[in-house]
């Protein structure tokens, strides 16, 4: 999963679309939270979940630390298997605009992505039919 983590970007004209949400609003995780029931509902035991996101910053409204708040929830269901650090090799970050922007408001640049893994606990083995367990 790329999930959005900010209202910044148009993704859909739709009214439930997740993008709509913004990191800072609890009903963002909530919304986060089904889509993460729904990835367990459709993956089979044992099977993988990757999630990649990073952090969220707005210069009024702070950072919105959206990679622990999405790995707290999808580990309530989910087995954590690794953490990710991606660097993100995105030339726009050596623009002067972004680190004169960083100085004059006061916040780091972010070059990395989190990539979280985890997987689906493998069901519990059946009882045998027509065998009792004494």
């Amino acid at each position: 999963m790329d999930p959005p983590y900010g209202d910044h970007i148009d993704y859909s004209e739709d009214p439930r679309c997740i993008g709509k949400l913004s990191a800072y609003d609890p009903k963002y995780y909530q919304a986060m939270r089904g889509a993460f029931d729904e990835a367990f509902r459709v993956l089979k035991p044992g099977g993988v979940l990757a999630v990649y996101v990073c952090d969220y910053f707005e210069t009024k409204k702070g950072l919105a630390p959206v990679g622990f708040g999405l790995f707290s929830i999808f580990t309530v269901r989910f087995i954590p298997i690794d953490i990710v650090s991606v660097v993100r090799r995105n030339k726009s970050l050596l623009k002067g605009n972004f680190h004169q922007a960083a100085e004059r408001d006061n916040f780091f640049l972010r070059g990395f992505n989190y990539l979280f893994l985890a997987r689906k606990p493998e069901e519990a083995p059946r009882r045998q039919r027509g065998r009792s367990a004494r």
